[in-house]
């Protein structure tokens, strides 16, 4: 196990550190409630921790006492003795097997309800352990829903009993005598409470995908096989719109789109020296000495991490990923694109575009507009047009000239002069600074 990666201890935060190992889970499990009257519905809880980075195909089945304090047999029922689950790379979850007992149950506190869970790999591969027996770090559940954050609180005042044989986990429990009770759905269920996905830390995700991103993924996202789709998709995108963008704003959209794509494969060592968008390489990641740095961590952009669950879904999508994104991750993209832009508008101008909230805040009103078929000058050039502008030197093809660009940039201009207010004259000014840059920029350095 490496130490470098520490994921949180969900489950001994719901226990109070009360677990059992066994092989490649840990487990705790409970009565809920835990005293009850004869004839009245109960459930059995199991917590379930997934101690590797392979996905695990578990069954969970019952062991109900074979008579009660009396001798009668069959006391004890459920619709299901069994749930059978699949179990992700450092998931955690809650199995839940509801029963009762029948109305003439005897009266005891010497009961024992059991849960037997056998956990294996779906695939042959060698699991690599990623949290030790002891759990981990303490879980802080404090920044989710509060759906989410209440059950967890439930979930911790229960008396949780961590005492197994084998693969045997028993809780006990009292009944009480009773009558018959409301009838109860006794169908067992399974809830994920934790996954990799709710984690900061994608150092897993990306391990458990690192040959697939290097033989499949990554080596795709070159200029020249991704600019001819993200150009097509662009188009069908914007075409039927109201506010028509022209082919030439069109092409400038689309290659801001694709220069998050070659950010994302371009050699690390690459990478490294930009002065924008070296967040963005997903390459760095997959080093020989990455995962030896105890400090190093992933945040993966969101809509590589959302092709990777796709691929995950779907293996076929592997051969095709920049379809994939374009057909299923336009609007994602869309939104890592417009924040991309906004950094280099405000390296290449000198200027500061506002915080990371209002910046978040204003893509939101961009792809609304989009979809509300309400686009404008404003949301088209700022700043999907101009960042595209932008980053001509860096998604050119063989023959293109800057000069033509600028041109192209300055032609664009002149048509949309007749649309200026004083709503939108910032962003015209904006543009004509923009290109400006290009100009000086372009005048000594010709590629």
């Amino acid at each position: 196990m490496s130490d470098a990666i520490q994921y949180p201890d969900v489950l001994g935060t719901l226990t109070q550190g009360k677990r059992a190992v066994s092989g490649a889970v840990h487990l705790a499990s409970a009565l809920r409630p835990r005293i009850v009257r004869a004839g009245r519905p109960f459930e059995m809880l199991m917590l379930v921790q997934n101690t590797t980075d392979l996905d695990l195909e578990v069954v969970a089945t019952l062991r109900l006492p074979e008579k009660d304090a009396r001798g009668q047999r069959g006391r004890f029922i459920t619709k299901a003795d069994k749930l059978a689950f699949r179990l992700e790379p450092a998931e955690v979850g809650l199995v839940i097997l509801p029963l009762t007992s029948l109305p003439d149950t005897a009266a005891s506190a010497d009961y024992k309800i059991g849960m037997d869970l056998r956990a294996g790999t779906v695939r042959r591969d060698k699991p690599n352990r990623i949290r030790s027996p002891q759990g981990g770090d303490p879980f802080d559940f404090s920044h989710l829903s509060d759906e989410r954050r209440a059950l967890l609180t439930e979930l911790q005042s229960l008396p949780w009993h961590a005492s197994a044989s084998g693969t045997l986990l028993e809780s006990p429990l009292t009944v009480m005598s009773g009558t018959v009770g409301a009838f109860a759905d006794l169908r067992p269920s399974w809830t994920s409470l934790w996954t990799l996905r709710d984690h900061s830390d994608q150092r897993i995700f990306v391990r458990r995908f690192a040959g697939l991103m290097k033989e499949k993924l990554l080596p795709r996202f070159t200029l020249r096989e991704v600019l001819p789709v993200l150009e097509d998709y662009t188009a069908t995108r914007f075409q039927k719109l109201r506010y028509q963008p022209t082919e030439a704003e069109r092409r400038l959209i689309a290659r801001l789109l694709t220069r998050l794509f070659t950010l994302a494969g371009l050699d690390a060592k690459k990478a490294a020296l930009l002065s924008q968008g070296a967040d963005l390489n997903v390459s760095r990641y997959l080093t020989d000495d990455f995962f030896q740095s105890e400090q190093a961590t992933v945040h993966l952009p969101d809509w590589f991490e959302k092709l990777l669950e796709l691929v995950e879904k779907d293996e076929r999508l592997a051969e095709h990923p920049v379809r994939a994104v374009a057909h299923f991750l336009y609007d994602d993209l869309l939104r890592a694109a417009m924040l991309y832009a906004f950094m280099t508008i405000e390296e290449a101008l000198g200027i500061e575009i506002g915080s990371l909230e209002e910046r978040l805040a204003y893509t939101d009103q961009v792809l609304a507009k989009i979809e509300a078929n309400a686009l404008d000058f404003d949301a088209l050039y700022m700043p999907l047009v101009l960042g595209g502008a932008l980053v001509i030197d860096q998604t050119a093809q063989r023959g293109e000239k800057p000069s033509d660009f600028i041109d192209s940039l300055r032609k664009m201009l002149a048509a949309r002069a007749k649309e200026k207010t004083d709503d939108n004259e910032n962003t015209f000014e904006l543009a004509r600074q923009v290109t400006l840059h290009l100009e000086n920029k372009f005048v000594s350095d010709q590629w």
